[in-house]
């Protein structure tokens, strides 16, 4: 579990690499209602991105670049059992404030997690159980 506070919403954090076995997940949980971008790059090298996201009320969840091989949802959470073979799937909560990355790319992924422009003071990443 990674847990890390912000000294301002317009800092660029990287939370470092986490790795996340096939047909798992793991999620972020933020302090409050958020938005921001996510940048996202796997071990694979063909599954990485740019996501724009809000976590809480109102969410959404975009790719705004990036593979194929990266989807974006509307709506999760993702459990680790909803996602599509060789992919690599990020996902929102509208009744909690997470955002959860799914691991379908057919083997174990390490997946560096940088977040920009994030408003929530604190978050912490762990897996999903």
């Amino acid at each position: 579990m990674v847990q890390s506070t912000q000294d301002s919403p317009s800092e660029r954090r990287r939370l470092g690499s986490q790795v996340i076995a096939d047909g798992a997940a793991t999620s972020i949980e933020f302090s409050a209602a958020t938005n921001g971008l996510l940048l996202i790059t796997n071990s694979a090298s063909d599954r990485n991105g740019i996501i724009s996201f809000r976590v809480g009320t109102a969410g959404y969840c975009n790719k705004y670049g990036g593979s194929s091989l990266l989807t974006a949802l509307a709506t999760g959470p993702v459990t680790g059992t909803t996602g599509t073979e060789t992919h690599l799937k990020v996902g929102i909560s509208t009744a909690n404030i997470k955002l959860y990355i799914e691991n379908w790319t057919e083997s174990v992924s390490t997946v560096s997690i940088t977040l920009v422009s994030v408003s929530a003071a604190a978050y912490i990443l762990e897996a999903v159980s």
